[in-house]
């Protein structure tokens, strides 16, 4: 489903230039579960933003289905981000003023999901990650467990067919973290395809 091809990825900062990601190369099929492992700074993260359309390499060949990305305009890259890819970060990423229910919901309205719709498949998203008592609360009346369940059901609002998640329990508490792994095995097993950047092996 995703091929890269010797992907490099460089920047320039003053005066010197920073090769990232040197020659990668990385077959992934539906339905896999990937684990990128690495110590901070090895260009996890710039990988993951190019396999999520976020960023575009400096070389090589990175191709969704069969279509190269880099032929694709600008637009085609934001559908491709909003309907193929969900994605779960490490610090949530969600928006203070919003309650729950409206941060699910976010990436539906650029979708162009009609509100009664994407108000109703927040709900059930978040009733199926056991938050439906939360469905109202803001961001700062969850704990962080909670919050990122909630980037969870944000990830999949659209579908969600390849989750990737940035070292989704980088800032949780060890049983949070484990519910968030929880979860996102039990994802992989409904089929959606996960990819986790994290520096833990473990």
């Amino acid at each position: 489903m995703l091929e890269l091809k010797d992907i490099n990825k460089k920047f320039i900062l003053g005066d010197n230039e920073i090769h990232v990601l040197k020659d990668v190369s990385l077959n992934i099929e539906a339905g896999e579960f990937i684990s990128i492992i690495g110590q901070s700074g090895s260009g996890k993260s710039t990988l993951m933003n190019i396999i999520g359309c976020i960023d575009t390499p400096s070389s090589g060949s990175y191709k969704i289905e069969g279509r190269e990305t880099a032929n694709l305009s600008g637009d085609e890259l934001a559908a491709l981000r909003s309907k193929k890819f969900g994605f779960v970060f490490q610090k949530y990423n969600l928006i203070a003023t919003m309650d729950a229910t409206a941060n699910v919901s976010l990436p539906a309205v650029y979708a162009g999901v009609g509100a009664s719709e994407r108000t109703k498949r927040a709900v059930e998203l978040l009733d199926k990650l056991e938050l439906g008592d939360r469905i109202k609360n803001l961001p700062s009346k969850l704990s962080g467990g909670q919050q990122q369940r909630v980037s969870i059901a944000r990830a999949l609002i659209n579908g969600g067919e390849v989750i990737l998640a940035d070292e989704p329990t980088g800032a949780l508490d060890s049983k949070s973290g484990e519910t968030v792994m929880q979860i996102l095995t039990a994802l992989h097993k409904e089929g959606h395809t996960i990819i986790i950047v994290t520096h833990d092996a473990h």
